[in-house]
């Protein structure tokens, strides 16, 4: 099967933890129960699923397709896993395909209540994000702010930043570290301190990779003749 390359979320310029698409993910713990899943696009549920989570398991996460959810063949899944040693098992919230913009929301299964919804993220939840584009990027949740610098992937910028990603946690007031560095196609994993938590991450400055010219613009000179990188024919150098 051919490998499926989403070029549109490899450009990406901005994520948020409330419109999750293919670069990035929400992770939350459940206790041992009995969880119904809806997948929402804005307004519009796009499916539904079922989580069932014993008191006595391998504590493996639990990965949820939100872009699989409601397709034909995909209708209702039922996803299983079992809890080690008391310990909450992660269910991963993350989408194999070209969607965005979507949440997801779980609740009881026997009393319908509402127990998560990834877009107000609570303590003991993790917001992933794989960044490709080489920059500087500006986080922000509420009024909390803080600048994550992205290098170009080289074997000389390896030594600079983390090659497994950058952890860094959001009470709601601010970001620790404030400053962080990954390598482009690392991960930036937010650890969530406090309550009702959106994570937004957008582009504030490009970093142009190494070796990449800048396309001329050409355009006619006076004398009718086409010029390139900005000068006419009749302001290039006498030689």
């Amino acid at each position: 099967m051919p490998a499926f390359v989403n070029l549109a979320a490899i450009g990406a310029t901005s994520f948020r933890s409330d419109r999750l698409g293919p670069l990035d993910s929400v992770a939350h713990p459940l206790k041992p129960g009995d969880y119904a899943g809806e997948v929402w696009r804005g307004d519009d549920r796009v499916g539904t699923f079922t989580i069932e989570v014993d008191d006595d398991g391998d504590g493996e996460q639990i990965e949820v397709d939100l872009c699989a959810v409601g397709k034909p063949g995909f209708d209702k899944p039922r996803f299983r896993g079992g809890s080690l040693d008391a310990a909450p098992v992660y269910a991963v919230f993350h989408c194999e395909g070209e969607r965005t913009g979507l949440h997801v929301v779980l609740r009881d299964r026997r009393n319908r209540d509402s127990l998560f919804d990834s877009r107000a993220l609570q303590p003991g939840d993790y917001y992933i994000v794989t960044v490709a584009r080489p920059g500087q990027w500006k986080m922000k949740s509420g009024r909390a702010t803080g600048v994550l610098v992205v290098q170009q992937a080289t074997p000389s910028a390896k030594p600079r930043a983390s090659a497994s990603g950058a952890m860094i946690r959001i009470d709601g007031a601010k970001f620790d570290p404030d400053r962080a560095e990954i390598v482009s196609g690392d991960g930036a994993v937010f650890e969530i301190t406090g309550k009702d938590i959106q994570i937004a991450l957008k582009l504030a400055v490009e970093r142009r990779q190494a070796g990449k010219q800048k396309v001329g613009v050409r355009y006619f000179g006076r004398d009718g003749a086409a010029a390139a990188d900005g000068r006419g024919r009749n302001d290039r150098d006498p030689r």
